[in-house]
């Protein structure tokens, strides 16, 4: 089953850019939400009740906000190797 994962970034944040990172690395498909460019992304944000970034929302119920791999590893059940490795 495949995941609405919307992360939520701001520019000159170097947690969000792990997290995207993070993400990448094992190609899970996610939709980038920008707060510094695009305001609509930060009251959508908040409208979850989140006011930092980096912050990931799955299937708008599941969040987890700050870069913190191993609950992200749980929660979207990452147990092997990234595909890209740095």
């Amino acid at each position: 089953m495949r995941h609405q994962i919307d992360v939520y970034i701001s520019d000159d944040c170097l947690e969000s850019q792990r997290m995207v990172d993070y993400l990448s690395n094992y190609d899970i498909p996610i939709n980038v939400k920008n707060t510094t460019i695009d305001k609509d992304n930060l009251r959508q944000l908040q409208e979850e009740g989140i006011y930092l970034t980096p912050a990931m929302v799955i299937d708008h119920h599941y969040s987890v906000i700050g870069f913190q791999e191993n609950k992200i590893k749980n929660m979207l059940n990452l147990h092997g190797e990234a595909s890209i490795h740095q």
